[in-house]
């Protein structure tokens, strides 16, 4: 559209819109700031009246303004509008943030939770196991320290027997002894008094035989007799060491057969403990077959070879087998004699009949030997059962076992 302006000399130049000449007119022309005009100016240029002339209006100007002026508004608060959709998208962005971190933040928290719960689990476990194998090893150690008491207790009291054993043995040898001191004193006493009066019989004769030169020359044969009797007492010395010598080796040999006949026993006792446990085990496997062949139906199968069991073990033995075990072991006349013999042993011992006469200790009444008791009573018993069927003990004339009654009614 080609706008119309008039110019001050009166001519109309024609121009674009952009200002530009239009082609075809005149450029000498020149525009000045008063080239686009929205009225008609005063023709007259007396400076009278001037004519207003109403510019041109096409139809439908006036909406354009409307819509411009619309169109300017919605422009000149454009910013405004956005800066508010801004805010109000900020403000939802902001609080879709919030809620977002907040989920977040709760789900760190529970994550964080759940990692402690589970280490706290995981501690417990280990503490559960650790403890789980202190105790283990304290029952094992309460165990092994059960046992070592009961062994100790079991040595104790058998070092208890054998002490009570040997204190018996001590008395017994003690009394003994005390009965052979005495008895040598008697002895001594019984031969002073044959001295004694083998001197005064010597000096009896001598004093009334008559004196002669022949018969003074040769001794008398009383003066022979001290000689013999200390040649007798010497000889009783010797069977003395000798008796002491044989008693020393019959201990001994008591004490090897005492030893070999526990082994022996012990052995037998073994034996026969082992034969009533196979025969248990047997009863206990044959009971076992019976309680599966009621169980199973039997089914025809092959002949095969049967296979050697092992059988229970001991800790799979009930109460019932264990006093079966007993009873079978109970059941031999051998060991009912190991255990009479060891229960109830018999030490006093009667020497047969026609032997030699009793010694001196027995033959007085009040001379009393003591019972023997222990096992080194057995031996010494024993050994004096040998003497006495030997003929090791000396007879006593009467006169002697007089005196020697009167001596220990004296002592006594």
């Amino acid at each position: 559209m080609l706008a119309t302006a008039q110019l001050p000399s009166g001519a109309v130049a024609l121009s674009s819109p952009g200002g530009m000449p239009v082609p075809g007119h005149s450029s000498g022309d020149v525009f000045n700031k008063d080239t686009f005009l929205t009225s008609l100016r005063d023709a007259t240029g007396d400076g009278g009246p001037a004519i207003v002339a109403a510019a041109y209006e096409p139809k439908g100007m006036t909406s354009v303004r409307e819509k411009y002026t619309q169109l300017h508004d919605v422009v000149g608060s454009l910013s405004e509008k956005i800066t508010a959709v801004l805010v109000r998208q900020e403000k939802d962005f902001l609080a879709a943030y919030r809620a977002h971190m907040y989920n977040v933040q709760k789900e760190l928290h529970d994550t964080k939770e759940k990692i402690l719960r589970n280490e706290t689990l995981e501690n417990k476990s280990e503490k559960i196991k650790l403890l789980e194998e202190e105790r283990d090893w304290y029952r094992k150690e309460a165990l092994r320290l059960d046992t070592f008491t009961t062994n100790m207790k079991k040595d104790l009291k058998h070092m208890k027997e054998k002490l009570e054993c040997i204190e018996e043995d001590r008395d017994w040898l003690e009394k003994q002894l005390k009965a052979s001191k005495k008895q040598n004193k008697l002895l001594r006493a019984e031969l002073e008094i044959r001295l004694a009066n083998l001197t005064s019989q010597a000096e009896d004769k001598m004093d009334t035989r008559p004196a002669s030169p022949a018969v003074d020359d040769i001794p008398p044969p009383g003066l022979h007799l001290p000689l013999a009797a200390v040649e007798r007492e010497e000889q009783f010395r010797k069977q003395i060491r000798q008796l002491k010598r044989d008693l020393q080796a019959s201990k001994r040999e008591v004490n090897r057969l005492r030893e070999t006949t526990s082994k022996q026993q012990s052995n037998e006792l073994e034996e026969f403990f082992v034969q009533s446990i196979d025969a248990v085990k047997k009863d206990i496997v044959r009971r076992r077959g019976h309680s599966r062949d009621a169980k199973t139906r039997p089914m025809p199968a092959l002949k095969v070879e049967p296979v050697p069991d092992c059988g229970p073990e001991m800790k799979e033995f009930t109460s019932v087998d264990r006093v079966r075990v007993i009873e079978r072991l109970l059941s031999h006349d051998e060991v009912l004699s190991i255990l009479y013999d060891n229960l109830f042993p018999s030490h006093d011992k009667k020497p047969p009949d026609g032997s030699a006469k009793m010694p001196l200790a027995s033959a007085g009444d009040s001379v009393k030997k003591p019972q023997p008791v222990g096992s080194g009573a057995a031996a010494v018993v024993a050994s004096r059962e040998m003497t006495t069927q030997g003929g090791g003990i000396i007879p006593l004339d009467e006169s002697t076992l007089e005196y020697l009654k009167l001596t220990g009614a004296s002592l006594r």
